[in-house]
């Protein structure tokens, strides 16, 4: 049924699907996947980015990292959330995340919803 509903959308009743409010966003898929969550914090060198949410999780029996994006649901999160767009310091973040899935052996799961990085980053590093 999924298959038909979705086979006869046209290019922008697809983009407003994808750019839907109420659509699910990365807590959202943590919270119906896991067990149980503990997110982790910073960069180890500046800050935190509150666009990048990650840390250890349990799916199942199965310790994992996951590592995502979170947009906002509304105005006041989607400023501190940046929108979703990371800065350096979340990628950073999820870096140091990764390292730490490969130091302990650990499945990473990657939930990506991105509208583009912070563009000002490009501006910094191009200056």
């Amino acid at each position: 049924m999924t298959t038909s509903i979705f086979a006869d959308l046209t290019q922008w009743q697809i983009t407003q699907l994808a750019r839907h409010p109420l659509r699910p966003q990365t807590l959202d898929y943590i919270d119906a996947m896991c067990a149980e969550f503990h997110e982790l914090h910073g960069d180890r060198m500046y800050a935190d980015d509150s666009a990048i949410v990650g840390g250890l999780a349990r799916i199942d029996d199965q310790a994992v990292m996951i590592i995502g994006q979170q947009k906002g649901r509304d105005t006041k999160e989607r400023i501190r959330r940046n929108y979703g767009m990371p800065k350096p310091e979340g990628y950073r973040k999820a870096l140091r995340l990764l390292r730490t899935a490969q130091r302990f052996r650990l499945p990473v799961v990657t939930l990506l919803d991105t509208s583009g990085h912070f563009p000002a980053s490009i501006l910094k590093s191009a200056g």
